[in-house]
């Protein structure tokens, strides 16, 4: 390649690592009122990250951080000559917010008081649906440590929808026979999953979706089990611990106590279970509308044959937990989707 030349936007498609992306220069020039950016040109002594001038004179330093992104690629990717030219580093709106690994990291962030509305957001949760018990510890039982668990949380853009916080049991340190015993949980397949769009499409089904907010805090569990007071979480002064009550995230029995509370709803308000695939329900009224839910965890993916069901089997489930109404299915399991509700086709 000729140097000065560039490459064109149907040559290559852009790379994305996380947060920060390479692009050719005339792509991004297409982009440039969507994009902050810096050109820089990538040919530079790699050692020890001298100086540069690019096409047009201007005197460059070359970000740190570009020196390992742009090594990462080559290896990664083996794309190393389609980088050769001029490249772009442009980072996301998102890229300064990073997720805290304890609490005391959030609450030394500039995102402090967004970290504390989730948090606050959670133990409403958690006191709302009486997953903790205060009490003194009986003689001869063990504490079990929580934590607080940070989490961006993005769309299907990559952009930034929400700051989620979870109280996080260390379920690492329960001992089976004691704390629990069972532990499988299934899961919707993603065979599973396409075979609900197949069906969608040939019988014209309007396929939405669902998500049950603090599913794991709906299911109750059997076994004797008490925590450490977590920070920031209020506690009587005459007690030392908690009891717990539901199945909080982080034991390990949670996943299977909260399958099997939904398991049971879903029989009660008339679906059927699958024998070959336990997380697929399907349901057929005397009408002859017909309905199939698809669960994982605590996402669901909803066929209906016809408005009228979609409501009724959502509504009953609003009555059950609290749930989020994500509308017609388009971001499911990590993959974008596109539906019609005309056509059926997913």
């Amino acid at each position: 390649m000729k140097d000065g030349s560039l490459f064109t936007k149907d040559e290559y498609d852009p790379i994305h690592v996380r947060d920060l992306v390479i692009l050719t220069k005339r792509y991004a020039k297409e982009r440039d009122d969507q994009l902050q950016c810096n050109f820089v040109s990538p040919s530079w002594n790699v050692e020890t990250n001298e100086t540069l001038s690019d096409s047009e004179g201007r005197v460059e330093t070359v970000p740190e951080n570009l020196v390992w992104i742009y090594n990462k690629l080559c290896q990664q990717y083996d794309q190393s000559d389609h980088l050769a030219e001029y490249c772009l580093m442009a980072e996301s709106s998102n890229a300064e917010i990073k997720t805290p690994s304890t609490r005391r990291q959030a609450m030394m962030s500039k995102e402090r008081e967004k970290w504390l509305a989730a948090e606050q957001k959670e133990i409403e949760s958690i006191t709302k649906k009486e997953v903790l018990e205060s009490a003194i510890l009986p003689s001869g039982k063990k504490l079990l440590k929580t934590k607080w668990v940070y989490k961006l949380k993005h769309g299907a853009e990559g952009e930034l929808k929400s700051f989620k916080v979870r109280l996080v049991a260390c379920g690492y340190a329960q001992v089976y026979g004691v704390d629990f015993d069972e532990t499988y949980s299934p899961v919707a397949r993603l065979t599973s999953l396409r075979i609900v769009f197949a069906i969608a499409a040939q019988l014209r089904l309007k396929v939405h979706q669902m998500d049950v907010e603090t599913a794991f805090l709906n299911a109750s569990v059997t076994e004797e089990i008490y925590i450490k007071p977590p920070e920031g979480f209020p506690i009587p002064e005459e007690h030392n611990c908690f009891r717990l009550r539901k199945a909080l995230y982080g034991l390990k029995q949670s996943p299977r106590e909260w399958y099997n509370n939904v398991n049971l709803f879903l029989h009660q308000i008339n679906f059927k279970r699958l024998v070959s695939e336990h997380c697929l329900y399907f349901r057929q009224d005397e009408d002859g509308s017909i309905c199939i839910i698809s669960l994982y965890v605590d996402d669901l993916v909803i066929a209906g044959s016809d408005g009228e069901i979609l409501r009724d089997v959502k509504k009953k489930l609003g009555e059950r937990y609290k749930m989020v109404d994500l509308g017609i299915v388009n971001h499911i399991l990590g993959c974008e989707a596109q539906h019609d509700e005309d056509t059926g086709v997913t």
